[in-house]
């Protein structure tokens, strides 16, 4: 096995051990109890850390189990069909885009993926410890996803046979014990070219961990299996972090070799009078759906990361006037933006200070004094392990973007940076609080060399590869149980537990499992199965068969059913049967039988047949009395599951459409688009638009219900507004309708009333009154807000009239909310007061100085 060893002097025994470890190959045998029978070992607590493996292991043999690229999963409604789903483990992957409002669970679609496929890794274990092969498949774009940016996968778990011959299946009876994990093979980020890599995942928290099935609270969903249905898990994630390019640093990188201040909120050292400071640690307390807390921050939980290098590079005044554009771009573009920029203007980056973390993991960085080379608003930050690796790590920083501190929402370490520019005797400017939480790379991988098995008194040899953490760390071996059997110290030195001696009491068919556990968090893992031992070869065998062949039926396979369909036919694999002989079944579900020309089991389950079936096949000799082999009947038993009929699909559709749209005159007028869907976001195969009451002047294309043209404007008016009801309908009777009200207006042609208008009278503000310069000249923006910002502006400016009893129109080009946002009464159509009455344009304003009539 390889590992690495260089590093701080204060690391060196720990590594020392582990290159040792390498070369020793100890025997021991464990004190491990016989195991206790039972269905379903006891799975890790949901408090315990997951379980993480190489995310090297095994990836060039890995099994391409992409079931969107295999056709069997072609839309998200397919996700919420259990049969369709079934034994898949599907999610997204984001990039961690430090953003105030980023959504903390996996299955919130808010933060977009790479904008190229991702391919990504999945491995599950069985609730018995046994690990199974690594399963393959890349990220897709669903329809209806494509302007969000989201990165879906969906892997299809197969089932697969261990060494002692048991069948293990994802997603069955032990659906509940059983775990799994997912990652990411090494990405780039195609717009800014910089390396991608894991910060966190979800169902668990580590990077490569394994986490339980049943672990929800970062958004992953499992829908659990049975002996009736297989089961499957929505909602798993992968979050990546995006390592800094050299565009980010100064020319000329400054060291702080001073070390931390003792009091960095409201320390004076005339040496420290601009500085950032912090704290740095390492993630490892498990499952936390809010992200990062330091408060918890103990040697535990979450080790101090001592000996790390701290980095933060600041704006130049220029460089944060131009940053002020990229930071007003949505948050999803501002990497690519900030790297254009410094790549453009590389001055614009004022000063890089580098420091290193001490003993506790506190930092400070000491900018220069003079000048503007120090900006607490317009700061990124990074960190590197002593070996001069890039870190991921949580926070505003995860990826290259000046921003203030605080700005990655649940991803933010807390507390969150605070500054203190307090101070007469010097311009004291303190940044302090700017923690970092790492996700230190957890990829290491351990193996053996019996993967046919080892029989009870045989040796396992184990192989450990990667870099062992620097913190405490045990190996673990678990025995069938789930409990420990053994448990070796790095301060002992790991080497005891990279060999096992199968107990002589083990049983066939067992696991034993070897842990790597990191802190809190078990970190990598293997298992060996036990097996019959082998032959003798010494020893002559004694032929067990006759010259002839004895008769026999062969194994059957159990069977999975659905009530109310035809079953694919159940071969029955009879040999050397008598002349004359034939099979029965007996047990068989209603509607089933066995055929007798061709010996399989056919036909369609009755739809009130679910249940669970053991069914016996005999073979009996032309008289009808059992054949017998050996002294013993020619039976042979399997079982026949039946899941009850799927319920009948709902018949209604969901018709959409755009509510309200309005068109100008002077403008082409944009296609109004109808759509229609079944509750599985499929639009059935032949379904037809139609609208009995379609005004003059539109068309509607009845495949496709795109309706086009406009509103034909009466001579003399301005404006004019009509509504109408598209219906779909499928094929099958399913059918919906929508309500579309569409608007034409000439705003040219619009009346301005003359002379002064009276104005409503508003509470005092307290602000002061208008200057001249401050008077609407009718050029300002027509959708600004009330003072306050909480309300949009009407839409008008000051010269327009509005019209009476209506509300206010959008603006050409604009869609208004759609009608399944607005009001609606009991039967589901919009309120008659949000929307223009059909056939009825909006009265003209009274001129001034009249009341206007009453409508």
């Amino acid at each position: 096995m390889t590992t690495t060893t260089s590093g701080p002097a204060r690391r060196a025994r720990r590594r020392g051990i582990a290159a040792a470890a390498l070369c020793a190959g100890l025997s021991i045998t464990l004190p491990v109890a016989p195991a206790i029978a039972q269905d379903a070992p006891p799975q890790e607590a949901p408090s315990a850390a997951p379980e993480p493996v190489s995310r090297a292991a095994d990836v060039a043999d890995a099994i391409d189990a992409d079931a969107v690229a295999d056709g069997s999963i072609t839309t998200i409604g397919d996700l919420a069909d259990q049969k369709k789903a079934a034994q898949t483990l599907s999610g997204m992957v984001h990039l961690a885009v430090p953003h105030p409002d980023a959504p903390a669970g996996a299955s919130n679609a808010g933060l977009p993926g790479p904008s190229e496929p991702v391919r990504v890794f999945a491995q599950w274990r069985d609730a018995d410890g046994t690990v199974s092969p690594v399963y393959t498949g890349e990220t897709h774009t669903f329809p209806g996803e494509e302007d969000a940016g989201a990165l879906r996968f969906v892997l299809r778990l197969s089932d697969f046979t261990d060494p002692a011959g048991r069948e293990h299946r994802f997603g069955g009876p032990a659906h509940a014990a059983q775990s799994y994990r997912v990652w990411t093979a090494p990405a780039t980020n195609p717009e800014t070219g910089n390396e991608l890599v894991p910060l966190r995942h979800a169902g668990g928290y580590t990077p490569y961990a394994f986490s339980p099935v049943t672990e929800t609270r970062l958004g992953s969903s499992p829908v659990l299996g049975d002996r009736n249905r297989l089961g499957h898990v929505l909602g798993a994630g992968v979050w990546l972090y995006e390592v800094p390019g050299d565009y980010v640093k100064a020319e000329d990188v400054i060291v702080d070799e001073k070390g931390p201040l003792p009091n960095p909120a409201q320390g004076r050292e005339p040496d420290a009078v601009r500085t950032v400071s912090g704290n740095v640690w390492k993630e490892r307390t498990p499952q936390r759906p809010r992200g990062p807390r330091g408060q918890v921050v103990n040697a535990t939980q979450d080790p101090k990361a001592a000996g790390y290098r701290v980095f933060a590079s600041t704006l130049t005044e220029e460089g944060a006037r131009a940053n002020e554009a990229v930071l007003a771009l949505p948050p999803e573009e501002r990497a690519a933006a900030t790297r254009e920029m410094l790549l453009e203007h590389p001055e614009y980056v004022a000063a890089t200070v580098v420091g290193e973390t001490d003993d506790n993991g506190d930092y400070t960085l000491r900018f220069p004094t003079e000048g503007d080379a120090y900006d607490q608003e317009n700061l990124y930050l990074w960190v590197e392990d002593p070996e001069g690796r890039p870190v991921s790590a949580y926070g505003s920083s995860m990826q290259p973007i000046f921003q203030p501190r605080g700005s990655a929402g649940p991803f933010e370490p807390q507390p969150v940076a605070q500054v203190n520019n307090r101070g007469a005797e010097l311009p004291y400017q303190r940044l302090y609080g700017a923690h970092q939480a790492l996700a230190v790379s957890t990829d290491v991988r351990l193996s053996h060399d019996r993967p046919e098995g080892a029989a009870p008194g045989e040796a396992v040899e184990v192989t450990l590869e990667g870099r062992v953490p620097d913190d405490a760390t045990d190996l673990e071996w678990r025995a069938p149980d789930g409990s420990t059997a053994a448990t070796c110290r790095d301060v002992d030195g790991l080497e005891d537990c990279l060999r096992l001696t199968v107990p002589e009491d083990a049983t066939p068919g067992e696991a034993y499992s070897l842990v790597l556990v990191s802190g809190r968090s078990p970190i990598a893992a293997t298992s060996v199965t036990v097996v019959e031992p082998a032959e003798d070869e010494s020893i002559p065998l004694v032929p067990l068969v006759p010259a002839e062949p004895l008769p026999g039926i062969g194994a059957i396979e159990d069977r999975l059913a659905v009530a109310g369909e035809e079953i694919d036919p159940i071969e029955v694999p009879a040999e050397a049967l008598p002349e004359g002989s034939r099979l029965e079944a007996a047990g068989l579900p209603k509607g089933l039988s066995l055929d007798p020309e061709t010996g399989a089991i056919v036909g369609t389950i009755d739809a009130e047949a679910a249940g669970v079936y053991d069914v016996l096949v005999a073979a009996l000799d032309a008289e009808g009395t059992p054949v017998e082999a050996a002294g013993r009947p020619v039976v042979e038993r399997f079982t026949i599951t039946v899941a009850p009929a799927p319920e009948p699909e709902d018949e209604e559709l969901i018709v959409t459409g755009p509510g309200l749209i309005v068109h100008t005159v002077d403008e082409e007028p944009r296609p109004i688009d109808v759509g229609a869907a079944d509750h599985a976001g499929n639009t059935p195969e032949g379904t037809r638009f139609s609208a009995d009451d379609l005004p003059p002047g539109l068309e509607l294309d009845e495949e496709t219900g795109r309706i086009t043209g406009r509103l034909e404007l009466p001579e003399d008016e301005w404006l004019v507004a009509d509504a109408f009801t598209v219906r779909a309908e499928a094929p099958g009777g399913a059918a919906g309708e929508t309500l579309v009200v569409v608007v034409t207006v000439d705003p040219a042609a619009a009346p301005r009333p003359e002379g002064p208008q009276p104005q409503p009278e508003e509470p005092d503000s307290g602000a002061p009154e208008p200057g001249p310069e401050d008077e609407d000249d009718g050029d300002k923006d027509e959708n600004r807000g009330d003072e306050d910002g909480d309300e949009p502006g009407d839409g008008h400016d000051g010269d327009d009239p509005i019209p009476d009893a209506q509300p206010p129109a959008p603006r050409p080009g604009e869609h208004s909310p759609s009608a399944g946002d607005a009001p609606s009464d009991e039967a589901g159509r919009p309120d008659a007061g949000d929307e223009p009455v059909p056939g009825d344009a909006p009265a003209a304003p009274a001129p001034a100085g009249q009341e206007p009539k009453d409508a």
